[in-house]
């Protein structure tokens, strides 16, 4: 009963302030919603950032050629050409490994009538319809008798198809690939915007006849592998390491001429990147909480001042020093509680907003990015500006509580 009583008594003192009370509460408003609003939009690029890396496969490692040294100088600028078929056909038999697709990649200018787009054209295996998790919007994608009779079949990627045929169904079709005539086998269905590997905007062409009948070359842009769990990237990593040294012959100090990586450690990078990002923003965001407590000093300790004699009155009729403490301290909280609790709702809508702003989506290529407001960010604003409205008003309080009341009753 004291506190709802103690409570009551302090909205008719805020009241009695109305545009100085709006300001202090406006404080509060302000942090608390900057600090929900930046820690959403940060959960939210995570978010994103996981989600576009799932797109482009579960539990992949990837092998890409190393760098050489060239001139003098031996400055390593060059990619060593060693990655091979062979390499893949071995690397298939490691245990833990359940699928191994070659890639080779270059870009082309793609031709259909009168339509024409530049594309990365991409020579692979079947094995990359699951390893890449893609699904068949129309038609089927190419197979091993295509790929050992270095055929000149082509799969569209969702937009490729878009830009090159419109609402035409493609499969069936011929378009040139550097002048050279290939047919449409399939369109693969829409991976979305936001995976900065181009899946959707990709050509896929046997891998063979890249090689022999397209690039005129005979060694890959990389090996993508898919391990049979999770868990067994990390020693998946070292039998992969210790194969590809024993197949190209590098011994003792012997520089590797490629490198491997895991989906995990991509994973691991782009949290690190956006967590860094979001703690930044919400440190910045809590500065102005901070200043929000300032200003609910600064309105106590002039409400301490104007009511020096309505104190003075309490302490004459026996209010105890602990009694005026309770009473603006909790005149504090309550600025605190309303602040909190406008700042909530207004920083889950205005995340929400904000992130669908045109600046914010051509960041994610156009994809949807929505802000994430996990309850525990809630509840850790809300608790830190009941702790600034406590912390702030403390001083304050301690000043009321300790005027003496003869004093007190002078004032005018």
């Amino acid at each position: 009963m004291y506190f709802l009583r103690a409570f009551k008594v302090a909205l008719t003192a805020l009241a009695a302030n109305k545009l100085r009370s709006v300001l202090a509460v406006l404080g509060i408003v302000i942090g608390v919603s900057a600090v929900i609003m930046m820690i959403g939009m940060g959960q939210g690029a995570q978010a994103k950032v996981e989600e576009g890396i799932t797109k482009l496969g579960v539990n992949l490692i990837f092998i890409y050629p190393g760098y050489k040294g060239v001139g003098s100088s031996h400055a390593k600028t060059t990619t060593a050409e060693t990655l091979s078929l062979e390499d893949c056909s071995i690397l298939s038999d490691l245990p833990g490994v359940a699928q191994v697709a070659p890639e080779v990649k270059r870009y082309y200018q793609l031709k259909y009538m009168s339509q024409n787009t530049n594309a990365q054209v991409m020579g692979t295996t079947p094995n990359t319809l699951a390893i890449r998790d893609f699904k068949m919007a129309r038609g089927t994608f190419f197979d091993k008798s295509h790929v050992l009779g270095r055929l000149r079949v082509a799969v569209l990627g969702a937009r490729v198809a878009q830009d090159l045929f419109g609402d035409i169904d493609p499969v069936g079709r011929t378009l040139q690939i550097d002048r050279k005539n290939f047919q449409v086998l399939g369109v693969l269905e829409d991976k979305g915007g936001g995976t900065w590997a181009n899946l959707d905007e990709t050509v896929y062409v046997p891998v063979t006849t890249a090689l022999y009948r397209l690039f005129n070359r005979r060694h890959l842009s990389q090996v993508t592998l898919q391990a049979e769990t999770r868990e067994q990237i990390p020693q998946l990593l070292k039998d992969l390491d210790e194969m590809m040294r024993r197949l190209h012959k590098i011994t003792g100090r012997m520089e590797p001429d490629f490198i491997l990586s895991s989906m995990d450690e991509w994973r691991q990078r782009m949290e690190e990147t956006t967590g860094a990002f979001t703690k930044l923003l919400s440190g910045i965001a809590a500065v102005s909480l901070l200043v929000g407590g300032i200003g609910i000093m600064n309105i106590m300790l002039v409400s301490v001042t104007e009511r020096t004699r309505e104190i003075g009155i309490r302490k004459a009729i026996g209010a105890r020093r602990s009694d005026i403490l309770k009473q603006f301290l909790i005149e504090s909280v309550t600025i605190s509680l309303l602040g909190g609790l406008l700042g909530i709702l207004i920083g889950i809508v205005g995340a929400q907003v904000v992130t669908k702003l045109p600046l914010l989506k051509s960041l994610s290529n156009g994809g949807d990015w929505d802000a994430v407001i996990s309850p525990a960010s809630i509840v850790v604003s809300f608790a830190f500006s009941c702790l600034v409205g406590i912390f702030f008003g403390i001083y304050p309080a301690m000043k009321a509580s300790r005027l003496n009341p003869v004093e007190a009753l002078r004032y005018e």
